[in-house]
């Protein structure tokens, strides 16, 4: 295949790659949802079963084993679904996502298109997209963000590293997603590679 041909696979993989993303994170609110509702049902068969057992005479033994069950079973549940992913406000997590996406489609597009003359540099590209979709690359940046928030604390920073300011009464001088480019993001930076 030639450049050009490996140009356009690349172009048409980013663009399934975002059907994929917006697929996936639509369900990241059905998860939320699903949460309170598996572990309202997981309760009230807890509590079901405690008035079954304790009516048909069973020993407290018996009950206290069945209710150490579903305890378990509650709280397997919950740390499942306990993720910083599904914590955050679905709007930000597709906002973030989207920054990213449009941020590393604009630097490809301006610099690192007319590198990608083969199958590994094609690869190389795509993969480093599909990363930005990615659970742990999402909670990674959401702890970036909040890693860089500088609260004042009387109109002195109580942190001296971050880009955000807030004051102490919560208002703020900065917006945390204020859309500009980090100097150094390991998403873009990784198109740089290909120029190697």
């Amino acid at each position: 295949m030639h450049a050009a041909g490996w140009r356009s696979a690349v172009l048409a993989s980013l663009n399934d790659i975002d059907d994929r993303c917006e697929a996936y994170l639509s369900t990241l609110d059905k998860a939320k949802r699903n949460r309170a509702s598996f572990l309202a049902e997981l309760r009230s068969a807890t509590s079901t079963a405690g008035i079954i057992l304790s009516t048909t005479g069973v020993g407290p033994t018996a009950i206290g084993i069945i209710e150490a069950a579903f305890g378990l079973a509650e709280s397997s549940l919950d740390n499942y679904y306990s993720r910083l992913i599904l914590e955050v406000e679905e709007g930000t997590v597709q906002n973030l996502v989207l920054k990213r996406q449009t941020a590393y489609r604009t630097l490809l597009q301006d610099q690192y298109m007319i590198y990608i003359r083969s199958k590994p540099a094609a690869f190389y590209a795509v993969r480093g997209y599909l990363r930005i979709c990615l659970p742990s690359t999402i909670e990674a940046r959401i702890n970036s963000t909040l890693d860089s928030i500088v609260y004042l604390n009387e109109g002195r920073p109580v942190r001296t590293s971050g880009a955000h300011y807030y004051t102490k009464g919560g208002g703020y001088l900065d917006p945390v997603m204020s859309g500009a480019t980090p100097t150094v993001d390991p998403d873009l930076e990784s198109l740089r590679a290909l120029v190697q």
